[in-house]
């Protein structure tokens, strides 16, 4: 990751990479009932969201990382 630290986009990759250890963790934490409910199906949903964004700027760097 050092060698892509002069990329623009490799803070918000960082942040939103705890993120998502984060949402795992909360999820997985997250009592059956309140996961199966609309609690549960709302952050599943912004997990799933920033997995997107996450592939999203990976992607991005890489056609980048091609280009020098």
């Amino acid at each position: 990751m050092q060698e892509f630290s002069d990329f623009s986009e490799m803070s918000a990759l960082e942040k939103l990479h705890k993120e998502v250890h984060d949402d795992i963790k909360r999820l997985i934490q997250m009592p059956q009932a309140e996961r199966k409910g609309a609690a549960g199906k709302q952050a599943l949903e912004d997990f799933k969201k920033k997995c997107d964004r996450l592939v999203q700027i990976m992607e991005h760097l890489e056609d980048q990382a091609k280009l020098r």
